[in-house]
């Protein structure tokens, strides 16, 4: 952390010094990449993102924090999108931009998708008429075969820049639990918090990050149960950096 901002500093001026962690989130090397602390009763909290560099013993560490919660009924842009969903972040499947629209999809051993990709005559962009790739999709398994990645490309001459490239990782049950999407100055992070076995988060910590500025959002969603406080909230979930 910069300044000399020291972690003690950053707890306790959110009134969280002495708080067990709400939510952990760990890199497949086993490295802490995200450490929430949070205290549902009065939406305040705070935390810190890892960023570990490949060549480095020890991360950069960036704090950040809030003192309200949005609340939603809805996901933020992915939606209650089904994990297997091929279409684009706006609901469509692009065939809106082009003529001589395609579709193809190859599948995986264990006949789960594995790459979709569509294709099509551009009108306009640019002027003359040439074939482009509309969307790219990919999927990959664990051992067992459940999802534990997706990735997702958009052609940004169609759609436009936001979300062009995003990766999505999932959890055993196939749950959403990180995404990290392309934005022009940087990119959104997004964790998904879940109460138990629940099919659906009930927070989703949104970090938007640019320069080694993290600026967070919290997002409570419309669900009956809370999340009950303490160390039975931290969870763990591994990506693929």
């Amino acid at each position: 952390m910069e300044d000399g901002l020291r972690r003690s500093d950053v707890l306790s001026s959110y009134g969280l010094d002495g708080a067990a962690p709400f939510f952990l989130y760990c890199n497949a090397a086993q490295q802490t990449q995200l450490e929430l602390y949070f205290d549902g009763k009065t939406g305040t909290g705070c935390g810190f993102r890892y960023d570990w560099d490949g060549q480095a013993e020890q991360p950069q560490i960036y704090g950040f924090g809030f003192h309200m919660v949005e609340t939603s009924s809805e996901w933020d842009v992915w939606g209650n999108t089904e994990p297997y969903t091929v279409g684009s972040i706006m609901g469509t499947d692009g065939s809106e931009f082009v003529s001589h629209y395609q579709e193809s999809m190859t599948y995986a051993s264990n006949g789960k998708p594995e790459r979709f990709q569509s294709t099509g005559v551009s009108e306009g962009i640019p002027p003359e008429q040439v074939p482009v790739d509309v969307l790219t999709i990919t999927f990959a398994y664990r051992e067992d075969d459940s999802l534990i990645h997706k990735q997702y490309h958009h052609n940004p001459l169609l759609f436009g820049t936001t979300y062009s490239n995003s990766d999505l990782f999932f959890d055993e049950a196939e749950r959403l639990t990180f995404a990290d999407c392309y934005i022009t100055h940087g990119n959104l992070e997004s964790y998904y918090i879940y109460s138990d076995d629940s099919p659906q988060p009930a927070y989703c910590l949104v970090l938007d990050c640019d320069l080694g500025l993290c600026l967070p959002t919290m997002i409570s969603y419309s669900i009956e149960k809370e999340v009950p406080y303490g160390l039975s909230r931290i969870s763990l979930h591994r990506s693929l950096f």
